[in-house]
């Protein structure tokens, strides 16, 4: 009986502690271990939205409906709210079409949106810290601020993002660094650095900390399957480390590559594959430096898995391409529908007949135009080739689609050539063209309703959901739609509309400034009947400025006329010369007047004297 041995191949190499400095990217170029980050993917479920708050992010609240400013939330797409005009409609990041992830609208000022301590890690043992993030804000949307994550461990930031580039696709940042020779437990937070309120938006996925160790494999490439007949010979596969004077090792067995199960004696280099029952075997095992990290899955590395098929001596192959690829089997390139048959020989030398019935497909992509306010593009339904898919708007990559049904946003007025291409290299395109969209009519009128005081009036043929006014000035109130505004200088008035399926329109409008003219007071006035200056009242150029208070006295003192919210230029609130129905006598008296404008903004109190003739 002749064994062959497989050598796989893992080096440890010596780690210089990091310092407290921030640092720059180094995702771990070797071998992981599991992600300690048990939680990291933030779960799956049918529910869109998880209802329970997760309570993850000290620093936000926590929200089931469309994230404002300061909060956030989990859900498996963005699609099932009114989205904001600017955002992103995204799925997570995996092959789960149900998994969720973390989409947080930043606050203010920054604040922790993820935090968690891990117990029970190794010292001296290399790890890495990761996210996958994406800037939800679409490429096409200047003027919103890019997001910045700065990645804590115990407190001290050591890693920063830099700006989060609109690229609508994920990015995957972090970096390794070695734990103190001490240390059991690790704070790890992620926080938000960049100020919120008009962009800094995005969603986080697959939040990984794990054991890293480089690893490396000899004369085997672990992508491609071993192939074995059923009349082989056992063999040995041997895992080969270096850097190490005694490095623990427990290999690991699965028959389908998801649930494992120990294999062998522990802390062996080789172990011999003995089972030839047709099928597939798959071999890993798991390293660390010393007894007590070995039991630790916090503290080992897991290697590449190597993938042992053994052949039957015949089998039948049910297999399909698109039109645009070609099938390979044996020395065969294949691009037509039919049966086939080929002869391979496995890396051990025996042979086994394949009988291949192959179908070629035609792509198709099943989809519907959507065109409402704001929002265009196509949903896209379903295909008859398998995904996911990687897609593409006139050359320009959108995110990866892992499940149908799917929205796509898509530019008006112009046609869209959107490509399709799944993971096997099956390509489909289609054209779309939305010529005539439907848009938003919304106007803001501006009327001076008094000196330097605007009444604002928004109309919209469509719901506003939400109002953000900008001004430098203040207004009397901040979400309506007919808000009063005083100026004290020419100035431009910005509003930001916000409708029920999350479109936004900007609006605005320049109001000048006028000077504010003097109050003038009569100083005589003659009350005889004559239809001729027989009132005192209040004369002002603007009509709507209010008389809060107005007050006549005779030389004794004695009160003879009182008026409170009147208004100037109102002959009615006006003094007749009169005090409880009778003609006071002719002489000089005393007056003190208050004004306010519309806004009830004092303007000021006057006084002086009035001289009544007959």
């Amino acid at each position: 009986m002749i064994k062959i041995k497989l050598i796989l191949f893992v080096c440890f190499l010596l780690v210089i502690q990091i310092s407290s400095e921030p640092l720059k990217a180094q995702i771990c170029a070797g071998n992981k271990g599991i992600n300690i980050f048990k939680d990291g993917d933030f779960g799956s479920g049918t529910s869109p939205v998880l209802l329970n708050n997760p309570n993850i992010a000290p620093g936000y609240e926590y929200t089931t409906n469309l994230p404002g400013d300061g909060f956030y939330s989990i859900t498996n797409n963005t699609g099932v709210w009114n989205l904001y005009q600017s955002w992103l409609s995204i799925r997570n990041n995996s092959n789960d079409a149900n998994g969720y992830m973390m989409v947080v609208n930043a606050s203010y000022s920054p604040g922790i949106f993820y935090e968690k301590t891990i117990n029970d890690i190794c010292g001296n043992t290399l790890y890495e810290f990761s996210a996958d993030v994406i800037n939800l804000v679409k490429s096409s949307k200047p003027n919103h601020s890019d997001p910045v994550i700065d990645f804590l461990i115990d407190g001290v930031v050591r890693f920063s993002t830099g700006l989060v580039p609109k690229t609508e696709r994920w990015i995957t940042f972090g970096f390794t660094f070695t734990a103190p020779e001490n240390a059991s437990s690790v704070t790890l937070t992620l926080r938000n650095n960049a100020p919120g309120g008009f962009g800094n938006d995005l969603a986080l996925d697959n939040i990984s900390f794990r054991a890293c160790g480089p690893s490396a494999f000899v004369g085997i490439d672990p992508k491609k399957a071993i192939l074995l007949c059923i009349d082989d010979d056992p063999f040995d596969i041997k895992a080969e480390i270096l850097g190490s004077a005694n490095p623990r090792i427990i290999w690991q067995t699965s028959r389908d590559g998801i649930d494992w199960e120990e294999y062998g004696p522990k802390n062996v280099i080789s172990i011999t594959h003995t089972n030839f029952d047709v099928g597939t075997y798959y071999y890993r095992y798991l390293t660390a430096g010393d007894d007590v990290s070995i039991l630790n899955e916090k503290c080992r590395v897991v290697s590449d898995e190597i993938t042992v098929t053994v052949l039957p001596l015949e089998y039948v192959i049910e297999d399909s391409i698109c039109d645009n690829q070609v099938y390979t089997l044996g020395n065969q390139k294949i691009n037509k529908p039919g049966n086939y048959q080929a002869t391979l020989t496995s890396s051990r030398g025996c042979d086994s007949i394949v009988y291949l019935n192959l179908k070629v497909l035609e792509p198709e992509v099943s989809f519907v135009v959507y065109d409402e306010i704001c929002n265009h593009g196509i949903d896209i339904l379903e295909t008859n080739f398998r995904g996911g898919y990687f897609i593409s708007v006139n050359n320009i990559q959108q995110p990866y689609i892992n499940a149908l049904p799917y929205r796509l946003p898509l530019k008006v007025g112009i046609v869209s050539t959107i490509n399709f291409e799944n993971e096997d290299g099956c390509v489909h395109n289609i054209n779309v063209d939305i010529p005539d969209p439907k848009e938003v009519t919304a106007t803001l009128d501006t009327t001076l309703i008094s000196t330097n005081i605007y009444q604002l009036d928004i109309k919209s043929d469509v719901k506003i959901t939400n109002i953000i006014w900008t001004s430098s000035q203040k207004l009397d109130c901040t979400n309506c739609l007919m808000p009063k505004i005083k100026i004290a200088e020419n100035t431009k008035i910005e509003v930001v509309l916000i409708f029920e399926n999350g479109c936004e329109v900007t609006l605005n409008s320049s109001l000048p400034y006028k000077q504010i003219p003097d109050v003038v007071f009569s100083n005589i006035f003659s009350p005889n009947g004559d239809g001729i200056n027989d009132i005192f009242y209040i004369k002002y150029n603007d009509d709507n400025i209010i008389v809060s208070n107005f007050q006549i006295y005779d030389r004794w003192g004695a009160k003879v006329f009182s008026l409170q919210k009147g208004t100037t230029n109102d002959i009615a609130n006006g003094w007749d010369g009169k005090f409880k129905n009778i003609d006071v006598q002719t002489g000089v008296y005393q007056f003190m007047v208050s004004l306010a404008d519309v806004l009830d903004h004092s303007l000021g109190t006057f006084s002086g004297s009035i001289t009544l003739v007959r």
